[in-house]
């Protein structure tokens, strides 16, 4: 285990991301940029800033030895907003790299394709992003795109058991589209990330990026989306529910008091419907949404 201790403690980019940080503190000075959270109590702070954690994202895959599927998911939320996501596809990759690109880089890059990060707090003048292993640069520059338009095929990555008395209604409004298989929900959403970064390439993996990601209500919980809507909320997509309502997190009810439950806190009781900047409007049109911001 000390053979590998460096590699993986070591932080990956961090001192790009302690920049990132510094430079953000700059173009902010003389403006009330709350780079730090305060709260009066511990409860307080509770009720604001939420973690939300999958350990093994996938878990049936990762049973089956399906390597590619599983992942370990945190997702970060302060006042509800997704704002931090730590994405690790750790069981698809070695522990140590000795061969290929990553063989060149520094120890403490050495071991992190599988390593995706966002962090994207309101201090911030830009998202700080790794995907896939490799810094996206700031201001962040993700994959172009053409137009979306009431002509182009939607890819929607969906599970293969998802209930027909859910999908298929949804389906018909979102003609034409093209369905994208996957198993595990933080890897179909990563099938969403794909549409928009490019990431490290793993040469004998076959990814077909998506537009759009769907899942009926009450089948998945709030920890397999949160670190997945913190990339899409950072990159200009958004998560909603199946009537148009963008996905939160709040950790107290309408009154200000603390949730009664953790299941009510991470329940998804209306669906979900994940969409990249470039489907987003194109979407609403054909679910006939009336899209409306919300922080």
């Amino acid at each position: 285990m000390a053979k590998h201790y460096k590699a993986i403690s070591a932080m990956p980019y961090e001192a790009e991301l302690y920049a990132h940080l510094q430079a953000s503190e700059r173009s902010n000075a003389g403006a009330d940029a709350a780079a730090v959270l305060h709260a009066d109590s511990d409860e307080a702070m509770r009720r604001r800033l939420g973690i939300f954690i999958d350990p093994i994202d996938g878990t049936n895959c990762f049973v089956e030895g399906i390597w590619q599927s599983p992942m370990t998911l945190v997702g970060i939320t302060l006042d509800g907003v997704p704002i931090a996501g730590v994405m690790n596809r750790i069981f698809y990759y070695p522990l140590t790299c000795t061969d290929g690109p990553a063989a060149t880089e520094p120890q403490e890059r050495a071991c992190v394709p599988s390593l995706s990060v966002v962090l994207n707090t309101p201090a911030l003048a830009s998202p700080f992003v790794v995907f896939d292993g490799e810094l996206v640069p700031a201001p962040r520059q993700t994959e172009p795109q053409l137009e979306c338009t009431c002509e182009t095929p939607l890819a929607v990555c969906r599970s293969s058991t998802t209930k027909e008395v859910f999908l298929q209604p949804l389906l018909t409004q979102l003609e034409p589209c093209n369905a994208v298989y996957a198993r595990g929900a933080g890897y179909k959403q990563y099938h969403l990330l794909k549409k928009m970064l490019t990431g490290h390439h793993v040469v004998h993996e076959v990814i077909t990026p998506a537009d759009i990601f769907v899942c009926p209500p009450a089948t998945i919980k709030k920890w397999d989306c949160c670190t997945a809507h913190a990339f899409l909320y950072a990159l200009g997509g958004e998560i909603y529910d199946q009537n148009g309502v963008p996905i939160r997190y709040p950790l107290v009810d309408t009154y200000g008091a603390a949730a009664t439950s953790p299941s009510a806190i991470a329940a998804l009781t209306d669906g979900l419907i994940a969409v990249t900047p470039y489907a987003m409007h194109e979407v609403a049109r054909r679910l006939g949404w009336t899209l409306t911001l919300v922080p």
